[in-house]
């Protein structure tokens, strides 16, 4: 009498084998794309991060300073706006 489970085991580590060979496949692949970018491209994509990073920090300044407007009154923003202006020419 055969063993009917033998067949299953051995085709399981055949899909293995092969999904681990495919894995190796694409990091090498990954490898040699990043690695044969030009140094000017992967500047210019930290350039382009950068600036979007600053672009987002800049609109999230600019919705935090609204939504505080509009919790404090227009006289007292105006007042603090005025000391922090004055404050940036002092540490001039």
């Amino acid at each position: 009498m055969t063993d009917s489970t033998s067949p299953a085991p051995a085709r399981t580590e055949k899909m293995r084998a092969d999904r681990q060979a495919d894995s190796a496949h694409r990091r090498q692949r990954i490898i040699t794309a990043r690695s044969g970018r030009h140094p000017t491209s992967l500047q210019a994509d930290h350039l382009l991060a950068a600036h979007e990073r600053g672009a987002c920090l800049n609109a999230l300044v600019r919705q935090l300073q609204k939504r505080l407007s509009e919790l404090l009154d227009e006289e007292t923003w105006q007042q603090m706006r005025t000391i922090d202006k004055r404050k940036l020419m002092y540490q001039r």
